[in-house]
């Protein structure tokens, strides 16, 4: 029997599963300066702007060599620290941190009661609703026996991780169903306090 053969058996079959979610904070990326150079164009980032995978963040030109360098973002999120004396034309030492750009996406494991499922395909999506009906999308990255790796986009209404830290928390396989459902307590607060 292969996977996909037992995924749709289980989906058919269950329409939500039961576990405990342990997420953790949302990672964040530093970025320094390689060489010591000429700041040539600082792109007016500012505390919690939004920024893209591969935008770019900073250029500078290094000394004495007048290599050009761009910072790029290596990750999407949001802007947590930006080096207040970037500007055209400010000189920066090599290694002198930058920036730190807090990611907009969330690990955790999701910890099942039991054994509820067959082997999951990691190309499917859960989800999990407040009593609000807001609904929170996770994909699954990792399937392990008795737990799976989970991962979702930040909502910029979320602000604590610890709201869906909690035991019976109810995900399911199909959107649909977890409007009827509710899945997780209290409403989320603002991500970007």
């Amino acid at each position: 029997m292969n996977t996909a053969y037992s995924l749709l058996a289980v989906l058919l079959s269950a329409e939500s599963v039961v576990g405990t979610l342990q997420l953790q904070e949302p990672a964040g990326e530093y970025y320094y300066s390689r060489d010591g150079g000429v700041v040539i164009n600082d792109y007016q980032l500012k505390l919690k702007d939004k920024v893209s995978k591969g935008q770019t963040l900073l250029t500078y030109v290094t000394k004495p060599d007048q290599i050009q360098r761009t910072i790029i973002a290596r990750d999407s999120g949001y802007i947590e620290y930006v080096n207040e004396k970037l500007s055209k034309g400010y000189e920066i030492t090599s290694d002198e941190m930058l920036y730190k750009v807090k990611s907009n996406r969330i690990f955790g494991w999701y910890y099942l009661k039991s054994s509820q499922l067959q082997p999951l395909d990691m190309n499917i999506k859960l989800w999990t609703c407040n009593q609000l009906g807001e609904k929170w999308t996770f994909d699954i990255d990792a399937v392990k026996p008795d737990k799976i790796l989970v991962s979702a986009l930040v909502p910029k209404t979320f602000k604590n991780v610890k709201v869906l830290n909690q035991q019976g928390l109810v995900m399911y396989f199909n959107e649909r169903d977890c409007s009827n459902g509710r899945s997780f307590t209290k409403a989320p607060q603002d991500t970007l306090d």
